[in-house]
């Protein structure tokens, strides 16, 4: 397994639990999913970039886990085609004009996907964090933890959002928001 640059340093805030549910929203190349999965949580891995895709479907193959459903799709607070950027193995919804090269990608809403009981929810979705978040009412009253990467210009509307579903929310960067029961 690989895990790439910051994913050292956010790995003590997984905590994975066999028969538990883990969705990796901005799965990459399955880092966090692959480990969820050798501890026997049942695992959803969601990642639109077809590059980071395919390599997350060798990871699955090559450690033969058959507890993990994976997704080539973006989540948007919509059902619609985006186009993504690529940079270098990561990517991100385009909003310039620069000349990375770029590829369509089919989003749907969070909800869309009628996922269960979520023991543990990550999103890492590169500043697009509010647009995963609007359409996804019925699935943030299922999920116990959130683990989420936010970005500066969306941090407030983000701890709103997360606030509204109950939310216990922990700056601290070594602690996941938890849901307050």
């Amino acid at each position: 397994m690989v895990l790439l640059n910051h994913e050292n340093t956010i790995k003590e805030w997984f905590q994975f639990n066999p028969k538990e549910t883990f969705v990796d929203v901005g799965a990459h190349i399955g880092s966090h999913s692959l480990r969820a999965a050798k501890v026997g949580e049942e695992v959803i891995a969601i990642e639109p970039n077809p590059e980071s895709f395919a390599m997350l479907m060798k990871n699955i193959k090559d450690n033969n886990f058959h507890n993990i459903t994976a997704y080539n799709t973006a989540l948007w607070s919509s059902e619609e085609e985006l186009i993504l950027q690529l940079d270098q193995g990561s990517s991100t919804i385009y909003h310039d004009s620069n000349e990375r090269p770029k590829v369509k990608v089919k989003a749907v809403p969070l909800d869309k996907l009628k996922l269960k009981k979520i023991n543990l929810l990550k999103i890492e979705v590169e500043g697009e964090e509010v647009e995963v978040l609007k359409e996804s009412a019925e699935t943030l009253n299922r999920v116990d933890k959130i683990i989420i990467e936010v970005r500066e210009r969306t941090k407030d509307t983000v701890d709103n959002i997360l606030k509204y579903y109950k939310f216990k929310l922990k700056k601290s960067l070594h602690l996941p928001a938890i849901r307050n029961i």
